[in-house]
Order: C-alpha cells, then structure tokens, then sequence
C-alpha cells in the first residue's frame, strides 16, 4: 500500500518529483548494509563512510547505502561491465575505468589523481580494483558523480540515480527523464535497478 501510494503521489507531481529524498520505510544505513554484511567491523566502516561523503555531497545516505547495495552488495572488490577482454566498473559503486583518474584527482588532495593521471599519459598499467576496492576512495568517487547529477536535475533522485545508473545516452533513462513515474511504474522491469535504489 505504501508503495501505491508512493507511485500515486510522485505521478500526480509530475515534474516537480523527488526533490526530497523518498524514504517510505524505517530504514537505516546500518540496517541496510547488515542485509549484504556481517562482519561488525565492516559494518561500521561503511556505515562512517556512508554517512561521512553523504553529507559532504549533499546525498541521502539511505540512498547512497541502497545504491552502494545495488551496485555491489557492498563488496568493494566487485568488477562489472566486462567487455570480453576486462573489466570497466570497479569497487562499491562501479565505477568506471575512464573515469577513474579524473574523479580521483578530486579526492586525497589530488595527489592520487596526478600520479594516475601521469600513469596514464606515459602508458602505464593501473590497477583500477586496487583502488576502488577501497571503500572510502570508492564511495566517495561514486558520490561525485551523484552530486552533479542531482544539481543537473534540480534535486531529482529519480533522474540523478537513473543517470548514474544507466548513463544519459541509454533508452530508459532518456524514458525515466522525461517521465520520471516510468521508473517507480513496477510494470517497467529494466527499472527496477532504480526502484531498489529509492525504496
């Protein structure tokens, strides 16, 4: 019922949805990272790191940890996008190799991001896993993407996470950007990669 009622409210707002943060349950970070992990010492990491750069980025941090558990399931030495010879997504939110230097010369005072950068010039190998898979370089790699994507959309998850999600050029998240209800509409199956992330 909450969930109908939800999608009956977002739809009815029509352009103006989500600029608050969707929160219909009694979640909290640790709860929904307790779904993925067991380990105590884990736990509290990711729960510090969460609630650290989601407050430093402006995120939801039921969001961000419900994303972090889509992307993942909290592993942070999880690889995704394989394109038959590697792989292109890496650590708690997969993150994208083409990104990876770019994004980190915005983190640790930039001093990670130029060594990768001139890695890369001279063309040399980086080990992307090595450094996504920590959890604080990943998270908060993952929330720089986020912010510009919620100050691009005005504050809209649906639209900043369908972005983050699929890319702006993808089918669907052109569909969720021009209507957002299509990504809470659970007759949309290649939404539910949103979905999960809001509710």
């Amino acid at each position: 019922m909450k969930k109908l009622i939800l999608l009956i409210s977002l739809l009815l707002a029509g352009s103006k949805i989500t600029t608050e943060p969707i929160k219909p349950n009694m979640e909290t970070v640790r709860d929904i990272i307790k779904t993925c992990i067991k380990d105590e010492a884990t736990i509290k990491r990711y729960e510090n790191v969460i609630n650290l750069y989601s407050s430093n980025y402006g995120i939801d941090p039921l969001i961000l940890a419900k994303r972090i558990r889509t992307e993942s399931r909290f592993n942070p030495f999880a690889r995704g996008d394989y394109d038959g010879t590697n792989y292109q997504s890496y650590g708690p939110l997969q993150i994208k190799t083409k990104y990876f230097a770019h994004l980190l010369y915005q983190v640790d005072g930039g001093e990670l991001g130029k060594y990768l950068k001139a890695r890369e010039k001279s063309g040399l190998p980086i080990n992307h896993a090595r450094y996504m898979a920590r959890i604080g370089y990943g998270v908060e790699c993952g929330c720089i993407i986020i912010s510009n994507y919620l100050a691009k959309y005005q504050g809209c998850y649906i639209r900043a996470i369908a972005a983050y999600g699929y890319g702006m050029n993808h089918e669907i998240f052109k569909k969720i950007n021009q209507d957002p209800g299509y990504a809470l509409n659970t007759n949309n199956k290649s939404a539910f990669f949103i979905r999960e992330s809001l509710y």
